[in-house]
């Protein structure tokens, strides 16, 4: 555990393992629940409660594969607001993405625009621009846990 957490105290100093001459590049088992944690992080392991409800005018994205621990806000809306299988009417109806990681929403966007890029794939892919939602928007579904769906494959979701 302790080889864990230097391992990810290291990285996250941007150290160059290479140059550190270590052995072990990787932080091992349970790191994501055991290494290095923001005070966020902290809280919503262990205080957070669960979302029970998604509005109508917003949708989830999980962004697990997408995002890198540590970001900032504007991270989490680069690795968010990607190109996403989608059809055109959910575009027009969700003016807000709850951004996912681990299990917990990380972040909320108020959406500004959305823009669709018919040259990839058969149907097209949809991304977005976006802001911080608004204080109380955010207050409502940040840090809030998410509650796992068996069999769920698709990182975007509608409905609880």
């Amino acid at each position: 555990m302790i080889e864990s957490v230097l391992i990810d105290l290291l990285r996250h100093r941007g150290q160059d393992f290479g140059a550190a001459d270590l052995a072990n590049f990787q932080s091992g088992h349970k790191s994501w629940s055991h290494g290095l944690m923001t005070a966020d992080e902290i809280q919503r392991r262990y205080v957070s409660a669960e979302l029970d409800t998604l509005p109508e005018d917003a949708m989830l994205i999980n962004i697990n594969r997408e995002y890198t621990r540590f970001d900032d806000s504007e991270g989490v809306l680069e690795a968010v607001k990607g190109n996403w299988v989608m059809a055109k009417w959910r575009t027009e109806e969700n003016k807000y993405v709850l951004a996912e990681f681990q299990g917990f929403v990380i972040e909320v966007f108020e959406v500004t625009a959305w823009r669709h890029h018919p040259e990839i794939g058969r149907y097209g892919r949809y991304s977005f621009s976006g802001v911080p939602a608004p204080d109380d928007v955010r207050n409502r579904y940040l840090n809030r846990r998410v509650p796992k769906k068996r069999g769920q494959s698709n990182p975007i979701r509608y409905t609880l």
